[in-house]
């Protein structure tokens, strides 16, 4: 054989040896494993035995492998052992199902009240290995239900809408449940208006959340009570109810007094205040004064006497919060005519504009363009 041919095949083989994939380029991210069910160190219900049936407690096994660069991993192999909480060895699960990135280990054998699961991983190509151990524990106590969030007194504002791009008032509910993967549920509510009842299946993983859309908004503040009820078989599993107020629409404030300049400098401060308590108390501000305060009232406040230097423009700031806790701050300006002179504005006054523009007129029928900074 010619020189060259023993050349090739000694490269091949060399390829060969050194565990050449073919092509697949070096990596230098990290491969990682870990569990999707159940969770570190949930606790499973005797409600979640996959197969009541068959000796020892069955669950379904779930992992997923991630790549810290974000790519997308397939994986060639994949083990899953369990371990008594202090004994020496490792007894191997069931066989795995991969698909892509994830693993799943069906009815796998928890041999007692505290377990250890660990899985092995290989990345298809990379040859890239990744483990992770956690525990899980085997309880003896019946189904439950609980309702997490909304927490217990918390008040839920216009801010707290958890979808704004939504349509309508979105409310997340958290609900906390053990031995009732799968199971059909209803989550109720009552007190407080436009929260609707809201079906459900139960996750797994022991944390299910159920959106919400309110049918009608709350201008004032309402306590609403909710509970959940899961059905199991011919049992219902009902949770403790749960309390919080709800408060979905902020004040709406129109200002109505001033709407043009003023030409005392003593003038009236009104406005319409929409979805608001009466009794509210509200705040007229400007920097470096002492704020005025004012109750709303019939859905109006008003501030009779309000004083400044001299004539110029006045920033001001009207801040209502409701019995919910929503605020609301509305900026606006008061225009005060410098005497003797009555000055026309002849155009809006803007915050933060180049200045305000007006015609002065003189004793003698002059008038007089003048814009001030």
């Amino acid at each position: 054989m010619h020189r060259a041919g023993w050349q090739w095949i000694l490269a091949v083989c060399a390829l060969w040896v050194a565990g050449c994939t073919c092509g697949t380029p070096p990596v230098e991210s990290e491969l990682t494993v870990v569990f999707g069910q159940p969770v570190d160190g949930q606790r499973l219900a005797q409600g979640d035995d996959a197969d009541p049936a068959a000796e020892g407690f069955q669950y379904d096994v779930v992992a997923v492998a991630t790549d810290s660069s974000g790519r997308a991993v397939t994986l060639a192999r994949a083990k899953l052992e369990v371990q008594l909480a202090g004994e020496p060895s490792w007894r191997e699960a069931t066989a795995a199902f991969i698909d892509g990135g994830q693993v799943r280990f069906p009815r796998v054998t928890l041999p007692g009240r505290t377990n250890v699961l660990r899985v092995t991983v290989e990345e298809a190509g990379s040859k890239r290995t990744a483990t992770h151990n956690q525990s899980v524990t085997v309880g003896g106590e019946s189904w439950s239900v609980d309702i997490s969030g909304p927490a217990e007194g918390q008040v839920l504002r216009e801010s707290d809408d958890v979808d704004p791009a939504t349509p309508g008032y979105q409310v997340r509910f958290k609900l906390r449940t053990s031995g009732l993967a799968g199971r059909a549920g209803t989550l109720y509510c009552g007190n407080a208006c436009g929260i609707p009842t809201a079906d459900f299946m139960v996750a797994p993983g022991g944390i299910t959340e159920v959106p919400v859309t309110l049918t009608e908004a709350s201008c004032e503040a309402q306590v609403a009570e909710c509970y959940a009820v899961v059905r199991y078989g011919d049992k219902d599993v009902a949770s403790s109810k749960r309390s919080f107020t709800l408060d979905s629409v902020a004040p709406r404030v129109e200002l109505s007094a001033p709407v043009a300049a003023v030409s005392s400098s003593t003038f009236k401060v009104e406005a319409v205040v929409g979805c608001c308590e009466d009794g509210t108390v509200a705040t007229l501000s400007r920097e470096g004064q002492t704020p005025l305060s004012a109750t709303v009232s019939g859905g109006v406040v008003s501030f009779p006497e309000v004083v400044v230097p001299g004539g110029g423009l006045f920033p001001y700031t009207l801040r209502v919060t409701d019995s919910g806790g929503n605020p609301v701050e509305r900026p606006f300006d008061v225009v005060v005519a410098p005497t003797p002179h009555a000055i026309e504005l002849l155009h809006a006054v803007l915050r933060g504009g180049r200045g305000w523009q007006c015609l002065q007129r003189h004793p003698g029928g002059r008038h007089r363009d003048d814009e001030r900074e």
